[in-house]
């Protein structure tokens, strides 16, 4: 059996390929191996970390969930490591959500009556968003802030937000445009991304210049 299949092997596969066959069926008994001839690279994100992330904050971004396991495990991963994982457990969507929460009747009905006496002029809408340049591998990302009266502030640079340049732009750029409540621009609308909740910014906010902030659900985030 052995003589067929090599005398079948040598018309297409090298001498060394050969004698790798032969060398093999003389340990194992085996002319190939089953599943996966190599081991490739160990997932970053092991099972353990993704499910204490997805289990504990399943609708934060990807580049946030690498900031925060290497807040929590001192590693040092990047949203790279965080798309691959997402891959390989076959969910490829930005962010994760949960459907039940998002259809969750409670929680769309406990949001509206929260904004229900809050007026048009008093809203204001911060959310940041990030691309590639298309045929570059440099990353873009722009802040806007909204209102009523349209765009008030617009912040563009290189690279990812984190929470030192979310807390910067709110004391260059929107300090100077919202007011205390019930004031107008003074209820400061932010989806759940992790910066947003930085002790930081609801010191800035709410302490200091007498705004109230309002986060998003789940069902609208």
């Amino acid at each position: 059996m052995l003589g067929r299949y090599v005398s079948m092997s040598t018309a297409t596969r090298s001498p060394r390929t050969v004698y790798c066959i032969v060398k093999r069926f003389e340990e194992t008994g085996l002319t190939e191996l089953k599943g996966n001839s190599t081991c490739g690279r160990k997932s970053a994100i092991d099972e353990f970390l993704g499910l204490y992330l997805y289990g504990k904050y399943p609708t934060l971004y990807q580049d946030n969930c690498a900031e925060f396991l290497n807040d929590q495990f001192a590693t040092s991963l990047s949203r790279y490591h965080v798309t691959r994982y997402l891959q390989k457990i076959g969910c490829t969507r930005k962010v994760l959500t949960l459907r039940a929460a998002q259809r969750n009747p409670i929680l769309h009905a406990n949001h509206a009556i929260e904004m229900a006496d809050d007026t048009q002029e008093q809203l204001a809408f911060f959310d940041e968003s990030a691309e590639r340049v298309f045929g570059h591998s440099t990353r873009w990302s722009v802040l806007p802030a909204l209102t009523t009266e349209g765009l008030k502030v617009l912040r563009i640079f290189q690279e990812s937000f984190n929470a030192d340049r979310f807390v910067e732009f709110i004391e260059e750029d929107l300090l100077p445009i919202i007011g205390p409540f019930p004031g107008p621009n003074s209820v400061i609308v932010l989806d759940n991304c992790r910066i947003h909740h930085d002790p930081r910014v609801a010191e800035l906010l709410v302490n200091q210049h007498g705004c109230r902030i309002c986060f998003l659900t789940t069902i609208l985030a």
